[in-house]
């Protein structure tokens, strides 16, 4: 027996995840069928940045599959909302709960206000609890796009990378020896004709940093050792072709393994992101497997380019596939002995 006939709730449901899944199994257990207004185009526009929310009709694409699944279709209605209300405030439908978090029951008490106004009865508010990512931490849309977890609530960056140095096995070598992305092999004519979000760039290498500079581009985030081809190319920042504003981050990253030093390193990058200033990452010994944990970092929408030898310059759109890929890769490095 149900507590309720009819109920509602809304939301974004962005990047579809455990947190909504059970957000939606819990009011389905207390309510025989439930209304789901989900934000449209529109009103994602008027209220929110836009960072990467998925479109509208993705977003119910994804719900109407999960019902499916589940073998609920039958009991939702999912209908697009330009407002708060969405139908709460129609006098032909008998609402009788809302749905929400502790994060949204503003919107609830703003409806039930409105409902009053109209002489409607007000909704009983029903707060659902979070559900929690592995770090104790809700689980949440943003935080996917943002990188940090995926949508089970795993973390990316997991305790094994941070406290333990990760030897490069020579299995390994051999499988990063192929590029998993896009191969750019004229890259100065690539740089002339493609139109790059430069604040979603990070450029690894002393050879691509210095090839956007010396064109008038800067990419957000660079990451030079002075090398070039293991040689020793530039001397200084200012030759590689920085102005001396930029923020330096130093790290040390022997060859054939990751320390848990990078790792805090690009962490301290990925913290001053939102600061207007261009960031460097300076590494004393070689920077190539610097890659792997820029991609676990790197909210999704970001680029990483780096150089493959003896095949031209490797491209990562970083989606969930790729950050996937990356932490998988470097859950089978190797833990040197303490």
């Amino acid at each position: 027996m149900y507590r309720f006939k009819l109920s509602v709730c809304g939301g974004t449901f962005d990047h579809f995840h455990k947190g909504h899944k059970e957000f939606l199994r819990f009011a389905l257990s207390q309510s025989q069928k439930i209304i789901i207004g989900i934000t449209s185009e529109k009103y994602i526009k008027k209220n929110k940045s836009n960072n990467g929310i998925e479109t509208c009709d993705v977003r119910v694409k994804n719900l109407i599959d999960f019902f499916s699944k589940e073998k609920l279709s039958k009991r939702v209605e999912i209908i697009k909302i330009d407002d708060v209300f969405g139908p709460t405030l129609s006098k032909n439908l008998s609402i009788q709960a809302i749905f929400t978090s502790s994060e949204t029951i503003k919107g609830a008490k703003i409806i039930n206000k409105y409902r009053k106004i109209k002489n409607l009865p007000v909704l009983e508010i029903i707060i659902c609890p979070f559900s929690l990512a592995k770090d104790g931490k809700p689980i949440s849309s943003e935080r996917i796009r943002n990188g940090q977890i995926n949508r089970e609530g795993q973390l990316y960056i997991d305790n094994l990378f941070i406290n333990n140095k990760l030897i490069l096995s020579e299995k390994l070598r051999m499988e990063l020896k192929n590029p998993f992305g896009i191969l750019i092999e004229d890259f100065n004519n690539y740089l002339k004709n493609e139109r790059l979000d430069l604040q979603k760039i990070i450029a690894v290498g002393d050879y691509i940093v210095n090839s956007f500079l010396s064109k008038s581009l800067k990419p957000k985030i660079s990451v030079v050792d002075f090398l070039v081809e293991r040689k020793v190319k530039f001397l200084n920042l200012k030759e590689i072709g920085f102005s001396g504003k930029e923020k330096v981050v130093g790290a040390s990253s022997p060859p054939g393994c990751l320390t848990p030093n990078i790792f805090r390193s690009i962490d301290e990058i990925f913290k001053s992101l939102d600061k207007n200033r261009y960031l460097i990452l300076k590494v004393n010994g070689e920077e190539d497997l610097s890659v792997l944990p820029f991609l676990l970092y790197s909210p999704l929408g970001f680029s990483v380019l780096y150089g493959q030898p003896g095949k031209g310059i490797v491209k990562i759109d970083v989606d969930e596939e790729i950050k996937e890929k990356a932490y998988n890769i470097l859950r089978g490095f190797k833990i040197a002995s303490k």
